[in-house]
């Protein structure tokens, strides 16, 4: 499953609308997690995202999560989101949305800098890291000298 407030959703905590931006933040994504901690939603976080959390840095747009598909957690599922979004749309998700051969919903984007403006804070720094990282984004990317 993939979570993202749909257009025009305001989150409880901020009281933007998707409108403002399309991208959600990561204090967001935090809410996210907390809120299906708290009502105890069975879920397994994979992807990028999953092995962000183990340490090996992954560029990702998207918060993937393995969800139990019953009927019960799918109601906890529908609670937790409801306590960050406020979406109509929310109630309409069922456990048949999460079953089948591509059980998806939607997405969580982050803001993330453009690779050409990682290559510009990074390129000239003192760490060696940052250099290897300007250098893999130059070649990866084609990215010129300005």
């Amino acid at each position: 499953m993939r979570v993202s407030p749909p257009s025009g959703a305001v989150t409880r905590s901020s009281r933007r609308t998707a409108t403002d931006s399309q991208l959600m933040d990561f204090d967001t994504l935090k809410e996210v997690l907390a809120a299906l901690e708290r009502h105890g939603v069975r879920y397994v976080i994979f992807g990028a995202a999953a092995l962000n959390v183990h340490g090996l840095a992954r560029f990702t747009e998207v918060l993937d999560l393995f969800i139990a598909p019953d009927r019960d957690n799918v109601e906890h599922l529908k609670e937790a989101l409801r306590t960050v979004f406020a979406d109509p749309h929310i109630d309409e998700i069922s456990s048949d949305d999460l079953q089948g051969a591509y059980p998806a919903l939607q997405s969580i984007l982050v803001s993330v800098a453009t690779p050409a403006t990682l290559y510009r804070m990074k390129r000239d720094t003192v760490r060696p890291k940052d250099r290897a990282d300007a250098a893999w984004l130059k070649e990866r990317f084609g990215l010129e000298d300005e």
